[in-house]
C-alpha cells in the first residue's frame, strides 16, 4: 500500500474520531460493572521460552556437568543447611546412576549472607565463569528475587526450592520455576484453624520486618480482613532484635499467637510464650517446619502449629540427613534439573523447555504441577509438632 499525505491525514482524523467512542464504550462497560477484557491474560497459559538458541550443539570437551547452587553449602547452616543436604543427596544419586552420558554432575555453590550486596555478582559468575547449565536457588524470597533478575538476562534456568513469596513469579520470567506452595496457599491452610483456636478475640500476629515475613503476613491480614473479629493485634520486630522478648510479651494473654520470623527469632518468641502464657496456642510460619527449629526451641517446640509443605521423608532417609520440607524440596529441584539435562541435553534453552514440560511430576516432597507462572500449585496443609516431628493437624488430618 502506498502511504500518501492524504491517506495519513484521513487515518489520523479517523483515529481522533474513534478514540473518544472507544473511551466512552469502555467507560459505559465499567459503569455497568463489566471490566474491560484484556488483550492477553498471561496468567491463563503456562510460560514457556519460545526464543532461539535450541539448535546450538553440545560441547565436546567437558569433564563434568556443572549445576549452580545459590545458597549456603553448609549442612549446619541454621536456615539453609537442609536445602544443601537435599540437593547434595540428589546429585550423589544422579552420579551413581551414571551422571550424564558418563560425565559426573557437580554442584557449584555460591552464597553471601548479604545477598543484596554480592548475590547478583555471584549469580553472574555462575553463568559466565563457572558456566553452569542450570541453577538451584535459593533458600528465601530475597535471594531468589536477586537470582531471578540475573537469570532473566543471562537465559539460565533457576529452580527455586525455598521461596513461598508469590511475587517471585510475578515478573513472568520463563526461566524461573518455584517448587513450594506460595504464601496464599499457606495462609489458606493455617487460617481456618487459627481463627477457631483464637476465638472471639482474634489472633495476635508477631511478625519480623524481613522481606518474606512481611509478605506472608499480608496474606494472613487479607484472609482475616474479610471475617470477624479479625486480627486482634499485629506486633513487629526487627530480625535478631535484642528486644524481641519485650515485644513478644505484648501478646501474652491471647488465646492464639502467630509468629512469623526466621528460625532463631521464632524459637525465641515461642520459648517466651510457652514459659509465660502456657494456655496460648502458638502458630508459626515455615521456619518452624525446618528440622533446625526443634533443635533451637527444644521442648518449647512441642505443640506448635505450622505449615505442612511436603510429604514425609522417604524411609531410607536417615535421621540427620535433612528430612524436612527444605531438604525434600531442594532434592526435588536438583532431580528436576538433572532430568531436564538428560532430556534436553547440554543446551540452556532446551533445558528450560524440558523443565517447563515436567508437569505433573512426582517428587519426594509431593506432586509438582506448574501453574501459568511456573509456581507449583500443590496446596499446603496444617501440621503440629509432636515429639520433634510434623504431623498433619486439624480437620484435614
Amino acid at each position: 500500500m502506498k502511504w500518501t499525505g492524504d491517506s495519513i491525514g484521513r487515518r489520523a482524523a479517523l483515529a481522533l474520531l474513534v478514540s473518544p467512542l472507544a473511551a466512552a464504550a469502555a467507560s459505559a462497560a465499567q459503569e455497568q460493572g463489566a471490566a474491560p477484557a484484556p488483550y492477553l491474560d498471561r496468567t491463563k497459559r503456562q510460560m514457556v521460552y519460545d526464543g532461539p538458541g535450541g539448535d546450538e550443539p553440545e560441547p565436546t570437551d567437558l569433564k563434568e556437568v556443572r549445576i549452580g547452587y545459590f545458597g549456603p553449602s553448609d549442612a549446619a547452616h541454621i536456615e539453609g543447611g537442609s536445602f544443601w543436604q537435599g540437593a547434595s543427596r540428589a546429585i550423589d544419586e544422579a552420579n551413581r546412576e551414571g551422571g550424564y552420558k558418563g560425565l559426573p554432575f557437580r554442584l557449584v555453590a555460591k552464597w553471601s549472607e548479604s545477598p543484596w550486596k554480592a548475590g547478583g555478582r555471584m549469580m553472574v559468575e555462575l553463568a559466565y565463569v563457572d558456566r553452569v547449565w542450570a541453577t538451584i536457588g535459593s533458600i528465601d524470597g530475597i535471594s531468589t528475587h536477586i537470582a531471578e533478575q540475573v537469570v532473566a538476562k543471562v537465559q539460565l534456568s533457576l529452580v527455586d526450592p525455598g521461596s513461598t513469596d508469590r511475587s517471585v513469579n510475578a515478573a513472568m520470567v520463563p526461566w524461573m520455576f518455584s517448587c513450594l506452595p506460595n504464601d496464599p496457599a499457606i495462609a489458606s491452610a493455617l487460617c481456618p484453624q487459627l481463627a477457631r483456636e483464637a476465638g472471639e478475640g482474634g489472633p495476635v500476629l508477631l511478625v519480623s520486618t524481613s522481606h518474606d515475613e512481611r509478605h506472608m503476613a499480608e496474606e494472613f491480614h487479607r484472609w482475616f480482613a474479610e471475617r470477624k473479629p479479625g486480627i486482634a493485634n499485629s506486633l513487629e520486630f526487627q530480625p535478631g532484635d535484642d528486644h524481641l522478648e519485650t515485644v513478644a510479651r505484648q501478646a501474652l494473654g491471647a488465646r492464639a499467637v502467630l509468629v512469623l520470623g526466621g528460625v532463631v527469632d521464632t524459637a525465641r518468641a515461642v520459648k517466651l510464650l510457652r514459659a509465660e502464657s502456657s494456655k496460648t496456642v502458638v502458630y508459626a510460619g515455615p521456619s518452624a517446619a525446618k528440622s533446625s527449629f526443634s533443635g533451637v526451641a527444644g521442648e518449647a517446640a512441642e505443640g506448635v502449629r505450622c505449615p505442612l509443605l511436603a510429604a514425609p521423608a522417604p524411609a531410607e532417609w536417615a535421621p540427620g540427613s535433612g528430612q524436612d520440607y527444605a531438604a525434600l524440596a531442594s532434592y526435588d529441584a536438583a532431580r528436576m534439573v538433572v532430568g531436564s539435562i538428560r532430556t534436553g541435553g547440554l543446551n540452556r534453552f532446551r533445558i528450560c523447555r524440558a523443565l517447563a514440560k515436567m508437569t505433573p511430576w512426582q517428587g519426594a516432597a509431593g506432586e509438582v504441577r506448574w501453574n501459568a507462572l511456573n509456581r507449583n500449585s500443590r496446596p499446603a496443609a496444617l501440621a503440629i509438632i509432636r515429639g520433634g516431628k510434623l504431623e498433619a493437624f486439624g480437620p484435614q488430618a
